[in-house]
């Protein structure tokens, strides 16, 4: 492997690692949102649904996320 593609590997690997970890915050604070709103019975369930989706949505990214590092990992 060229050092040109080296340094493009590790930058991708970087950059997939904050992502991922933005990620990370992201779907925990959600999922204490949507736990805190299921337990006030005020709140209108589609909104508590929405957030739901959301949350499904992020883990879904988290995943692929963490497919792409994988495969950056075995080119390396």
């Amino acid at each position: 492997m060229n050092k040109e593609f080296e340094d493009y590997i590790l930058a991708e690997r970087e950059f997939l690692h904050d992502i991922s970890n933005y990620l990370v915050v992201i779907s925990g604070m959600t999922s204490f949102v949507q736990s805190k709103l299921e337990e006030n019975q005020s709140i209108d369930p589609k909104y508590i649904e929405k957030l739901g989706k959301a949350v499904k949505a992020c883990e879904k990214l988290s995943h692929a996320v963490i497919e792409r590092r994988s495969k950056i990992k075995a080119i390396q």
